[in-house]
């Protein structure tokens, strides 16, 4: 362009996709499709578009698998229950809001039609319906609310303490480090599993924590936020179980903290649920660590490595 010269530009999108195909063979059905584009550019897009239908009854928001009205790491739980199953396909949007879906005609958890759990539209449970989870993370359906903080106890899950032979949990001194890990203790038939890790940052400070899942045919995510580990694991085989696995680790180094804080702190679990491989749920507790920061506490007695 000359100085103080314009031109102005015109741009026409148009979403592509093939039923059956998978990403890459979508970017050559879009390629081949560059021709309609430029036909229906020329006519203004006259007819080329269908009118959106809004949904009223059983919608499907894509990535709410679990339609408890947001998405997060809850909704794993389900894909891995219904995974490598088939459908009916839908519209093809992707967009987060109320879409029609044709039934499947089979229930996940005698609650719902699975075709709640195809995220992405295209008929097929599998790792593209994880990327939209993912994709629409944290959002929610109009009038969500967010419900309180559970923390249940029990001996499903061990919170355990690892730390140098010198770290003394009822006396930690800044700068000691440990590594709380959670063990599934008691619960042969857990396919899958989501909880939240938390620890008081006035204490501890974050280091890294460790992915230690060694299995096979899962799903897993892991996020950590101020104080929290944010983690989720399920299988796709619908036949292998939790129980007895080392599940994840985290790092931690002791604070030095001022006399106005309590002398202890905890190091626990909460928002915990669980899954059979057929969807159903399991009630879970969990153990939690107290340590003290000025070896003044009552005895702690901590959870050992199994």
């Amino acid at each position: 362009l000359q100085p103080d010269s314009a031109v102005a530009l015109d741009f026409a999108f148009s979403y592509h996709r093939g039923p059956g195909l998978n990403n890459l063979q979508n970017v050559s059905y879009m390629y081949n499709r560059l021709d309609a584009l430029q036909d229906r550019y020329d006519q203004q897009f006259a007819g080329a578009c269908s009118t959106f239908k809004l949904c009223s009854s059983d919608c499907v928001w894509p990535g709410d698998l679990n339609r408890d009205g947001i998405v997060n790491h809850f909704d794993l739980l389900p894909l891995g229950v219904g995974w490598g199953k088939t459908g009916l396909d839908r519209s093809g949007l992707n967009t987060w809001a109320p879409h029609d879906a044709r039934d499947w005609g089979e229930w996940y958890n005698q609650d719902y039609d699975v075709k709640h759990l195809d995220a992405n539209g295209d008929g097929l449970l599998d790792s593209l319906d994880l990327r939209t989870i993912l994709l629409h993370e944290g959002l929610s359906v109009p009038g969500y609310s967010a419900p309180a903080d559970t923390y249940p106890e029990g001996p499903e899950l061990l919170v355990s303490h690892v730390g140098l032979p010198s770290v003394n949990p009822n006396h930690i001194k800044p700068g000691d480090r440990i590594v709380p890990r959670v063990y599934v203790k008691a619960a042969p038939d857990l396919y899958g599993l989501a909880f939240t890790l938390e620890y008081d940052t006035l204490y501890w400070t974050f280091n890294n924590y460790g992915n230690t899942s060694v299995f096979q045919n899962d799903l897993w995510y892991q996020k950590k936020l101020d104080g929290d580990l944010i983690l989720a694991t399920v299988f796709t085989d619908q036949t292998s179980s939790l129980n007895g696995k080392k599940v994840v680790g985290i790092f931690l180094y002791g604070k030095s903290i001022p006399d106005s804080l309590p002398d202890s702190t905890f190091i626990r679990i909460k928002n915990i649920r669980g899954i059979r491989a057929d969807g159903s749920e399991i009630q879970l507790g969990a153990t939690a660590l107290r340590y003290c920061f000025s070896g003044k506490c009552a005895p702690i007695v901590g959870a050992k490595e199994p």
